[in-house]
This record gives structure tokens, C-alpha cells and sequence, in this order.
């Protein structure tokens, strides 16, 4: 059954600098960003020492993986605390960014699943498209050994390849499209319901709430896509800047706010969407 109620964009768009808090919010979401772009670039300057400068890196490089991967999962939590809060009307100040650590891990975690198992499908056609393009090289590598090796035929394959391809790479892309705003909703959605993992994996439920609730879902893309060409275009606007010196304040502003702004945006859009459907 369609859902003909309606998400308040507007509501959604405002809410943000509402908050009391909403600079220390950004301050703490951005300082982690930074972080990792300042550890990125010291990894780098690690592979410059002589000898023990490649180890070095690689080290820096898991490190950075590894705390990306432990805030992913963090902001995951809080991402759906703000979601708890939208849904029961509850005060979203007090909803705090370093709030229930522990709890926040938690349920990040447990959402991550989630998304990994609606995830399979976009790493098997990855797998399948690289494999589709260096099927060629293996094929030409053991055509060259031989005496009839025809140039014409061996450029002919790979131009055959390289088109095909494009095919699942669009689709790939497409599918990343669906998981981002249309199955993680869901999921969130199922997640909210009891609290337990294997809820998430219920695929006619999760195709049942995106059926029920298209257009909010087409909204929710909407204003996400827009959120994030204009975050696209702040940021090279800030890298062009940087040339005037006034970028180099104004980029890493730019990134933290968008970011945090962004992130807002969308729970508080999808906990108007679960409350709908409840």
C-alpha cells in the first residue's frame, strides 16, 4: 500500500542551524575529516624517508583505514540516534555527537551488516568488469608466444572489451545509486523496527517499503544529489580560491559544514519517513 503522506523537505533543510549546537556538531564531525586528510598527507611525506620510508607509509596507510572504517561505523550510530530522536518527537539536543559511545559503535556496526549484505550484488559486478578487462591481456599475452599473432585481431579485442565493459560499470553505478537512497532508508527502516540485524535482511519487506514509499524516496534522492553537487562545487570553488589565499581558510570550512549539514539533513528526512510508516 502506497504511502500518500509526505516528508516536510523544508522542515528537513532549516532544522540544522536550529540547533544550539549545530557549530560544536560541525566542529566534531569536520575535526575527524581533517584529521585523516592531515594523516593522509603525513603518510605521505613518511614515504619520502630513505629506507624505512615505504614501511612507514604502508603503516600510516592501514592506520588511516582502519580509523576510517571505525568512524564510518560511529557516524552510522549517530546518524540513526538522530533518526530515534526525529521519529519520537524526542529533543534532538540532546542528542549529542560523542553522546553513548559505546551504544553508537553498536548500532553502527550492526546497520554495516546490514548494508554489506544489500552490497554483494555491486562487488560481484566489480569483480566481473575487471576480470572482463583483463581477460584480453591474458588472452593476447598467450597469442603473442605464437607464430601467426595478428596485430589487427588483438586490437580488435580490446576495443571489444573496453566497450563492453562500460555495461556493468552503468550498472554498477546504478545499483550504487539504489543502495545509497533507496535500500539504506529501507534498512534503517526494518533496523528501527525491533533492533535486530536479520530484520535488514528481509528482501520483500525492504522492496515492500520502497514500493510503499517512492516518491519520498525519489524526494530523499533528490535533495541529496542536490545537496551534494553544491558541496561539489563549494569545495572546487574553496580549491580555486586557495590560489587568492583566502582557500585555504575557507576549504576546510567548506567541508566540515557540508558534511555535518549533509549528514543532518538526511537522518532527519529518514526519521520523518519511519514515522510515517509506523
Amino acid at each position: 500500500m502506497k504511502n500518500k503522506k509526505h516528508i516536510d523537505v523544508l522542515q528537513s533543510l532549516k532544522y540544522f542551524f536550529s540547533l544550539k549546537d549545530w557549530i560544536e556538531r560541525t566542529l566534531s564531525i569536520g575535526a575527524i575529516h581533517i584529521t585523516l586528510i592531515v594523516l593522509y598527507l603525513f603518510s605521505f611525506f613518511l614515504s619520502l624517508i630513505p629506507i624505512i620510508g615505504p614501511f612507514l607509509c604502508c603503516f600510516a596507510y592501514l592506520f588511516i583505514v582502519v580509523i576510517a572504517i571505525l568512524y564510518a561505523v560511529y557516524i552510522l550510530g549517530y546518524k540513526y540516534a538522530l533518526i530515534e530522536a526525529i521519529k519520537s518527537k524526542n529533543n534532538i539536543e540532546n542528542v549529542k555527537f560523542f553522546n553513548n559511545i559505546d551504544k553508537n559503535f553498536k548500532k553502527g556496526f550492526k546497520l554495516i551488516l546490514g548494508n554489506l549484505f544489500y552490497a554483494v550484488p555491486l562487488v560481484l559486478i566489480y569483480i566481473f568488469t575487471y576480470s572482463l578487462m583483463l581477460l584480453p591481456y591474458i588472452i593476447l599475452g598467450i597469442q603473442s608466444e605464437s607464430s601467426d599473432f595478428n596485430t589487427s585481431f588483438a586490437s580488435s579485442i580490446l576495443l571489444v572489451t573496453s566497450l563492453v565493459s562500460y555495461i556493468p560499470l552503468i550498472i554498477a553505478w546504478i545499483y550504487q545509486l539504489f543502495l545509497n537512497y533507496f535500500i539504506h532508508p529501507s534498512l534503517l527502516y526494518l533496523f528501527s523496527q525491533n533492533g535486530k540485524i536479520r530484520d535488514m535482511f528481509n528482501i520483500s519487506k525492504c522492496w515492500e517499503f520502497i514500493k510503499a514509499n517512492l516518491l519520498n524516496l525519489l524526494v530523499y534522492f533528490a535533495i541529496s544529489t542536490a545537496i551534494s553537487m553544491c558541496t561539489g562545487f563549494a569545495i572546487l570553488l574553496s580549491m580555486l580560491l586557495c590560489l587568492l589565499c583566502i582557500g585555504i581558510f575557507l576549504l576546510p570550512v567548506v567541508m566540515i559544514l557540508t558534511v555535518s549539514y549533509s549528514l543532518h539533513v538526511q537522518a532527519h528526512m529518514i526519521g520523518q519517513l519511519i514515522k510515517l510508516n509506523e
